[in-house]
C-alpha cells in the first residue's frame, strides 16, 4: 500500500512523519541529516536505522533539509535514500519547509529565528532573495546560539548584574565553552523561564537580526519559523512593530504544518 514520509531536518535533529494509506500519522525524530554530518559513521548509523523499515518500495520520501538548497546536495541525499531501498524521493531545502509550513502557496516573507537564521521571499513556490544563513561561526543573529553567545560574552566581560550571574551559576551555564555550539544554543532553552531577566540580550539579538537581515527588505508582513522565535514572541513582536512590520504567524516545529499543507508539494 502506498505511504509517504515527510521530513524536516535542521542542524540538530530531523523531525519525521509517516503517513500511511489510511492517513494515519506517526511522528518521530532522528539525528540531523545536515550535510556537514555526512561521514562513514553517519552512513552506518542511517543504514542500521532504516534496515528494518518495511515497505520502502511503496514509500515516497519528501525530505526538507538544512544545507540542501544546492542541487548537488539534494542529489547526494537522494542517492543515499536510493541505496537504502527507497525509490520515490524528493529533496528540498529547509527554507522550502519553512515556506510550505507557514505560507503554503501564498507569496510573502519568511524568517527562520533558530539555528541557521535567515530571511527570504517565497513567490510561485520559489525561494528568492535569501539574506543570512551564514551559519553560527559568522552569523546566526536571531538564534538561540547567538543569544547564548551574547550571554557568555557579557559574563566574561563582567557586564551581567548579580541576579543574572546567580541564575547562570544555578544552571552551571558559566562553565560552558563558547566553542561548543550545541551547549551554547541550549542556553536559551534553559533560561526560558527567566527570559525577562535577560530581556536586554534577547532584544539585542533580535535587533541585530533586523539590522543584518530585515532592513534590506521592504515587506511589511512576515511569518517566523523556529523554536527561538516561537518562545520569545512578545519580544520579537515588539522589535518588529518598531520597524512597522506585522508578524502573521509563529511556528515552532514546521513538521506539523508541513503534514497539514502536504497537498502543496506531494505529487
Amino acid at each position: 500500500m502506498k505511504q509517504y514520509l515527510i521530513a524536516d531536518s535542521g542542524g540538530t535533529k530531523t523531525d519525521w512523519c509517516l503517513v500511511d494509506s489510511f492517513n494515519n500519522k506517526k511522528f518521530f525524530s532522528t539525528e540531523s541529516y545536515y550535510p556537514v554530518n555526512w561521514n562513514d559513521d553517519f552512513f552506518k548509523r542511517i543504514r542500521l536505522f532504516w534496515e528494518e523499515f518495511e515497505g520502502k518500495e511503496n514509500t515516497s520520501i519528501y525530505f526538507f533539509g538544512a544545507g540542501c538548497l544546492e542541487p548537488e546536495k539534494c542529489q547526494q541525499l537522494a542517492n543515499l535514500f536510493n541505496l537504502l531501498g527507497f525509490k520515490s524521493i524528493k529533496i528540498q531545502s529547509d527554507l522550502h519547509a519553512a515556506a510550505y509550513s507557514s505560507r503554503a502557496q501564498k507569496k510573502g516573507s519568511v524568517a527562520i529565528l533558530g539555528t541557521g537564521s535567515v530571511l527570504f521571499e517565497w513567490r510561485n513556490e520559489r525561494i528568492l532573495n535569501v539574506i543570512g544563513g551564514k551559519g553560527h561561526r559568522v552569523g546566526d543573529e536571531g538564534s538561540g546560539y547567538y543569544f547564548g553567545k551574547l550571554i557568555l560574552k557579557a559574563f566574561h566581560d563582567k557586564l551581567l548584574n548579580l541576579k543574572q550571574i546567580e541564575i547562570l551559576e544555578k544552571y552551571k551555564l558559566t562553565e560552558i565553552d563558547l566553542s561548543q555550539k550545541f551547549q551554547v544554543s541550549d542556553i536559551s532553552k534553559q533560561l526560558r523561564n527567566d527570559k525577562n531577566i535577560f530581556r536586554q540580550f534577547h532584544e539585542l539579538n533580535i535587533q541585530r537580526f533586523i539590522t543584518a537581515h530585515y532592513l534590506h527588505n521592504s515587506s511589511i508582513e512576515l511569518t517566523i519559523i523556529g523554536s527561538y522565535g516561537f518562545h520569545h514572541q512578545d519580544i520579537i513582536k515588539g522589535a518588529f512593530e518598531d520597524e512597522k512590520v506585522l508578524i502573521l504567524k509563529f511556528i515552532e516545529k514546521p513538521i506539523f504544518s508541513l503534514v497539514e499543507n502536504s497537498g502543496c508539494f506531494i505529487d
